[in-house]
């Protein structure tokens, strides 16, 4: 599902521009971080700096 095909999504996207992002350890326990984030028309671009554990975490989403 695209974003752009759910109205509210849409909005709420447009609207803000910080997340909470959560991933978890190979151990099981969750690591959360507010990132930043930016679209490209239904993708989103996040932001965080690049040695913390959800920068390498996000990077493994995109392979």
């Amino acid at each position: 599902m695209a974003i752009t095909d759910n109205t509210a999504w849409d909005e709420f996207i447009t609207a803000h521009r910080w997340a909470t992002l959560t991933t978890l350890r190979t151990s099981g326990s969750p690591v959360s971080s507010i990132i930043a984030y930016a679209r490209d028309g239904d993708t989103l671009v996040i932001s965080t700096p690049g040695g913390t554990f959800n920068a390498r975490a996000s990077s493994a989403i995109r392979a």
